[in-house]
């Protein structure tokens, strides 16, 4: 094998190009299944964290070794960027279209939500958190509980008005 590599961490990132590579492509063809125009968070979310879901449940020890026991050069980085940075604008996309949230800031939103989904699912799949489709849809409502408490919140330019506390605390004794 060293013919065609000339050591161990060439072959691994290989490995995670190409895992990277494919689970672009399956979030990708996930999000091809959805229509255009309106389309609601219940249709076009669980397609989303289920790729990603899949994806790491097929393979846990490989993306294991690959993405937390490997080194991470800039190119293998860099890719994991234009891969998050693709997520987050289709996010956003769909965010938009969607006719019962109106977010203040659907990029920022869709920065979180490609997060948090990516974060829980390296995190539970493959080690021990449960089956991937009982994590799909935990996290699936973790993501929507979310996107729900954004929509109904004020922008930032309007802060709620905090009661005024009178007695001691630390600063004033």
């Amino acid at each position: 094998m060293y013919q065609y590599f000339p050591n161990k961490d060439s072959i691994l990132l290989t490995l995670a190009l190409a895992h990277l590579d494919e689970g672009t492509a399956v979030v990708r063809a996930g999000l091809t299944r959805v229509a255009d125009g309106p389309v609601r968070l219940t249709e076009w979310l669980p397609v989303v964290v289920e790729g990603f879901t899949r994806l790491h449940a097929d393979e846990p020890r490989l993306h294991r070794v690959l993405f937390e026991e490997s080194p991470r050069p800039p190119e293998l980085l860099d890719r994991f960027r234009l891969a998050e940075q693709e997520a987050v604008t289709a996010v956003a996309g769909l965010l938009r279209r969607d006719p019962d949230l109106d977010l203040p800031d659907p990029e920022r939103t869709a920065r979180i939500v490609v997060a948090v989904v990516e974060s829980l699912v390296h995190r539970l799949v493959g080690q021990g958190g449960g089956e991937a489709e009982e994590l799909t849809g935990e996290i699936t409502t973790v993501v929507t509980g979310y996107l729900h408490a954004a929509a109904r919140r004020r922008p930032v330019t309007d802060p709620p008005t905090l009661p005024h506390h009178r007695g001691p605390t630390a600063y004033n004794g």
